[in-house]
């Protein structure tokens, strides 16, 4: 078979690779814009919660909450694990490159011949490492899909209770308490004290 016309499929499948690897980082990318916003929505839900509300509704919230980060974290974990850390190979760089094609040209009979197989060894070698690293990251970030649809159902759960239940102790439907400890000590200003005092 041609020579070239391998190099050919080989370079396409580097290529492509190379461009699956962009991919895959922009689905991490996404995943974890997906996580950081339900993230935010348990950090506000428990920071804002009214702990004076009914004892079993407080107790499911929690669970439903707690169920909810936990797979949160876990699914950051695998998904820093897609992100980074991942090592793709390439191809020499070029001045490497002439430099070997020159000293073939100095010492073999069929430098051309021996430059493609250079070249076919070289592509075969980066593209099949670089699909390997590809296959490993797009497992993790399918393990992480099936993850992410088992943390809805608590945090469904968990936002549904705090909608329906007003667990929110910020809303501006409950109703405000104002304590006066000490009477003696408040006094009433007024524009005509004020500018008594001004004077």
């Amino acid at each position: 078979m041609d020579k070239q016309y391998i190099l050919d499929i080989y370079r396409e499948q580097f290529a492509f690779e190379v461009d699956r690897k962009k991919d895959i980082t922009t689905q991490a990318q996404i995943r974890f814009a997906l996580i950081a916003a339900g993230a935010t929505v348990l950090i506000y839900m428990a920071r804002n919660v009214d702990l004076n509300a009914q004892l079993p509704i407080l107790v499911f919230f929690a669970v439903c909450l707690l169920i909810s980060s936990i797979i949160f974290t876990l699914a950051v974990y695998k998904l820093s694990n897609a992100f980074w850390g991942n090592e793709y190979t390439y191809l020499p760089p070029m001045d490497a490159t002439e430099k070997y094609r020159i000293a073939l040209e100095n010492t073999a009979n069929d430098e051309n011949n021996d430059f493609e197989t250079y070249l076919l060894e070289e592509y075969s070698q980066c593209a099949g490492d670089n699909r390997r690293t590809n296959q490993k990251r797009q497992k993790i970030l399918n393990s992480l899909v099936k993850l992410l649809h088992i943390s809805i159902i608590p945090f469904v759960l968990a936002s549904g209770t705090f909608l329906v239940f007003d667990l929110d102790a910020s809303s501006s439907r409950k109703t405000t308490e104002v304590k006066i400890i000490n009477t003696e000590q408040l006094t009433c200003l007024t524009k005509n004290n004020l500018k008594g005092k001004n004077d």
